[in-house]
Order: structure tokens, then C-alpha cells, then sequence
């Protein structure tokens, strides 16, 4: 089965709810046939923004066009935009085969084509052998499968998917999304996620729309917006980070050379430019430290969490600054105890961050 993709283009969307803004001035575009999601924190906009483009409701301002024509006048209904809501919405009492075929028979389709549709549907999600079956019966992950070959059976030129994993437990949730994200890319739907969380953006999206109080911070693949993230907003809200505080010092070479309390002098490898004195925001990945006798981050170990492959240990530096330090996980655990000295160094200083609270950097 194949869905051709349509490109969906957000233009200066602005939306408010009784004259508090939920949306600010939004556009950006998608593909056709990509998966964009939109990534942020609750209250950010997102979930306003996917019900704009379903048609729910009309956007104070702007336009939401598909392949280039505002669709802005249509009802949902009207859109060809199909939807796996965040509880599946599946009809309690159809079961498997009526509930996927429910959006076909609304549309007026009937006889063979529609039970055709149906299993190659059912066959498309692995849910053929559970046809006969109601919602009910189902497990969380069918259940999700199901809501999935409902949205695609109707042929949409755009599939949107508000939270869909949020129901699932974690090892469930991993499996799902490698397998939803499977699905979309053979279906070659275009599709738009909604998440809060940072990891199913980041392994399932082509592309991710990082929002704060309505507002875009930064648009980008992961990897991008993981190692280059353009604010502290989005360093610290994608992935662990740790930050420090500091003073610069000034400019050595390709490197700001910034004063830590407790620590000492550090450099940092950037392109920013900021006066002498300044207050600076530094940031290291947790994967970023190492244990190193000479490190300039000298503390003392406060907790250690093992976490499957990886070990997390906190440091806590003599002006109270708290490190994380990810390590992967040695047969036998970690030797260290809670109360040990432990020193750490940056591995690749050009993977840290360096922002300014007080005013926007300037680039050179």
C-alpha cells in the first residue's frame, strides 16, 4: 500500500484563546511524505497547532495550506487529514474490522472495496488475525495498531498523531514506535507527531519543531538540534545537559575563556561573541565528561544510578554545582561509593554550549 504525501505548509499561524496567545507568528513547512514533530513542553502550543491543521478549530491569524492551496474554509471532515488521537478513540463497540473501516463507510464507500480495504489494512498493522475481536480485547499496543489502519484506510494526504505512545508502558512504547514509524515510512504518508517527550522525538522524526509559549525556538533534524542547539531552551530541554555558570575572561583564539566559581578558568571552542564580564551559561553533555585525575572538575561523588547500559554519577563541585557524568556501564558496577573524590574533563570541548540569559549572542 502506498499514500502519496502532500506537503503541508504552516503560514504565519497565530492562535488565542480569549485574548491569551497560544501561538505566536508559527510557520514553518513539511515535506510531503516526511515526519515532523512537534516537540515541546505543556502549554507550548503544539497540540492547539495539530487541531488547527485538523480542521477543529479556525486559527486566529494566519493560513495552513496543502500542497500549496489553503485549505483554512474546509471542515475537518473535508481535509483528508486522518488522526490517531492520544486514547485511540476506537468505537467500544465495533469491532477491529468496523472500526478500521468506519472513516471508509463515512465517506459513502461500500460493498467489496471496502472489505478489501479493510484487510489489506488489518494485514499492513498485523491485526488481521484479531478482526472479529472488540477494543476491549485488545492490548494497548493492537489497540494503537488499529487506530493507525483506521487514520490510513481513508487515504489521507496528511496523518497526525497526538501523543500516541503516552498510553504505553516503556518497553512497549520502544517497540511501538519502531514499528509505527515503519509503518508511515511504507505508507509514505505525510505525518506530524505530537510529543512532549524528547526521545520519541528524537528517534522517530526526519525533522523536529522545538515550540516554547508558541513560539518556534528551532527547527532541525536530531542530531542538529542535540549537538547545536541554537538557545538554552533547547539544549537543556532536548537531552540531559549539565550547566555552569560563569564569567568570561575574554577571547583566546577560537575560544572563550570563561571564569567557573569553585573550578577555576575553562575555554570554551565558539563562534559567539560577548563583552568581557559577561555572565555565561555553559553546557556539557552528561556523555560529554570524563573521568580524568587531572580534569579541572574536582568534587566529590554525592549518588550513582545505574541504569541498564549506562551509569549516571552525580559530582558535586566545592561551590555546590552538581555534574552528571554518563558512563557506560562495566560487568560488576561501579567501583565508586557515594562520598569518593572524583575529577572529571571535558572529552570534546566543542561539543559544549555556551549562552547568555542577558542578551542574544551575535556571530561572527
Amino acid at each position: 500500500m502506498t499514500v502519496a504525501g502532500a506537503k503541508l505548509t504552516i503560514s504565519n499561524v497565530s492562535h488565542a484563546y480569549a485574548g491569551v496567545p497560544a501561538l505566536a507568528d508559527v510557520s514553518f513547512d513539511v515535506p510531503a511524505g516526511d515526519l515532523t514533530a512537534l516537540l515541546g513542553p505543556s502549554g507550548c502550543g503544539k497540540t492547539t497547532l495539530l487541531r488547527i491543521i485538523a480542521g477543529f478549530f479556525r486559527q486566529t491569524q494566519g493560513s495552513v495550506l496543502v500542497n500549496g492551496a489553503p485549505i483554512d474554509d474546509l471542515p475537518a471532515a473535508k481535509r483528508n487529514v486522518g488522526i490517531v488521537f492520544q486514547n485511540y478513540a476506537l468505537f467500544p463497540h465495533l469491532d477491529v474490522a468496523r472500526n478500521v473501516g468506519y472513516g471508509l463507510r463515512a465517506q459513502g464507500a461500500k460493498g467489496p472495496m471496502v472489505e478489501a480495504r479493510i484487510d489489506e489494512m488489518l494485514r499492513l498493522v498485523k491485526m488481521a488475525k484479531f478482526a472479529n475481536r472488540l477494543p476491549g480485547e485488545l492490548s494497548g499496543g493492537q489497540q494503537q495498531r488499529v487506530a493507525l489502519a483506521r487514520a490510513l484506510a481513508v487515504s489521507p494526504r496528511i496523518v497526525l498523531l497526538d501523543e500516541p505512545f503516552s498510553a504505553l508502558d516503556k518497553a512497549l512504547r520502544l517497540d511501538m514506535q519502531i514499528e509505527v514509524k515503519s509503518l508511515l515510512r511504507q505508507s509514505g504518508v505525510t505525518s506530524i507527531i505530537v510529543t512532549h517527550d524528547q526521545e520519541e522525538a528524537l528517534s522517530m522524526a526526519d525533522r523536529i519543531v522545538v515550540l516554547n509559549q508558541g513560539q518556534i525556538e528551532q527547527i532541525g533534524g536530531p542530531s542538529e538540534l542535540y549537538d547545536t542547539p541554537r538557545s538554552l531552551f533547547v539544549n537543556t530541554f532536548i537531552g540531559h545537559v549539565n550547566v555552569i555558570e560563569g564569567r568570561l575572561l575574554g577571547r583566546e583564539g577560537s575560544a572563550l575563556a570563561i571564569d567557573v566559581a569553585g573550578v577555576g578558568r575553562i575555554t570554551v571552542p565558539t563562534d559567539k561573541k560577548y563583552p568581557p564580564g559577561q555572565v555565561l551559561t555553559v553546557t556539557v553533555r552528561p556523555e560529554n565528561l570524563v573521568p580524568d585525575p587531572q580534569g579541572p572538575f574536582a568534587g566529590t561523588v554525592r549518588q550513582i544510578l545505574p541504569l541498564g547500559p549506562v551509569d549516571v554519577i552525580e559530582v558535586v563541585l566545592p561551590g555546590g554545582t552538581a555534574l552528571k557524568v554518563s558512563l557506560p556501564h562495566a560487568v560488576g558496577g561501579v567501583t565508586l561509593a557515594p562520598g569518593a573524590a572524583l575529577s572529571l574533563a571535558v572529552r570534546d570541548p566543542a561539543g559544549c554550549g555556551v549562552f547568555s540569559t542577558a542578551s542574544a549572542p551575535q556571530t561572527a
